[in-house]
């Protein structure tokens, strides 16, 4: 179950909040008793990248940047604090989580929410309670106080976490209900959704454009090759040409005539992971209209 995302426009003493720092110095907004912001503003002098605050009817987590620590980097950092995060945020079983930061990072608070969001990712589709029973309360609201997060951007977060889902969710599906012409279906139902197109070649069309390496990979399956065209061609374009992007769509690979052990079997459900990456990013892409003309080139069986 995926994390709602939603932006706030004031913080309430009883949300629970993680606020991010760049000094040692604690915003007015966050709301914490004197013996609380000593103990914390101790903590922080003392080296501390995190420190914790269980005031019983709710939960404040400072995290404070390293110095030093700018552009990509910061991104990354704020995605790893966050997964860090998420353990002892679920063990509190929050309904709702703000997200704030001092006024100079600001910007920081999606990438935490973002990696806050993806951390809280688990393939529970088979599992014999439901999603609903046994996830309740771990996966809080996520909401986000910052005044320079646009509607755009929060739409963009949105879509490229739903577009993460979809892609570790095709990747975890075993072969008995992944097979190829179901991610076929699978990336299909994508595009539609999104609004990008998909063309489907089935084996007549393979063979009549004597794709010989994809007939050769699946001369042992039970199951058909297919070959999906995606494409994402917007009224005007930044780019003349398409950029192209390939996907590995390897349902499951035994190794063919080299069989690989049972160590390595167990994880070939993901050999086409390729496949999922590109389709996650076609949707994305086609979500939030960019204009980019992409075309992505997908040949799908098992080995």
């Amino acid at each position: 179950m995926k994390p709602e995302l939603r932006k706030i426009s004031e913080i309430s003493p009883d949300h629970s909040v993680v606020c991010i720092l760049g000094k040692n110095e604690i915003p007015e907004r966050i709301n914490l008793s004197k013996t609380e912001k000593e103990y914390a503003l101790k903590q922080l002098f003392r080296g501390e990248v995190m420190v914790f605050i269980n005031s019983y009817s709710k939960c404040t987590y400072l995290v404070k940047i390293r110095d030093g620590v700018t552009g990509s980097s910061l991104r990354e950092e704020m995605r790893k604090s966050a997964s860090n995060l998420k353990k002892l945020i679920r063990s509190n079983n929050h309904t709702e989580l703000v997200i704030t930061s001092e006024n100079a990072y600001s910007e920081s608070v999606a990438d935490f929410a973002e990696g806050l969001i993806l951390s809280c990712y688990s393939f529970r589709k088979y599992k014999t309670k439901s999603e609903e029973e046994d996830d309740r309360n771990n996966y809080p609201s996520v909401l986000l106080f910052a005044d320079s997060i646009s509607k755009s951007e929060l739409k963009w977060l949105d879509d490229i976490t739903d577009a993460v889902y979809l892609a570790r969710d095709l990747i975890n599906e075993p072969v008995n209900h992944m097979n190829s012409t179901a991610l076929a279906s699978e990336i299909t139902k994508a595009g539609g959704k999104a609004g990008f197109s998909v063309e489907v070649l089935n084996r007549n069309k393979i063979e009549a454009l004597k794709m010989g390496g994809l007939l050769a990979v699946n001369k042992g399956s039970v199951d058909p090759p297919v070959f999906c065209i995606l494409e994402w061609h917007p009224g005007k374009p930044v780019n003349k040409k398409p950029i192209i992007l390939v996907g590995k769509g390897i349902v499951y690979d035994t190794g063919g005539l080299n069989i690989k052990t049972g160590d390595y079997m167990a994880l070939m459900k993901g050999d086409m992971a390729g496949a999922a990456a590109v389709t996650g990013v076609f949707y994305t892409i086609a979500k939030n209209r960019i204009p980019v003309h992409l075309v992505g080139l997908i040949p799908i069986t098992d080995n």
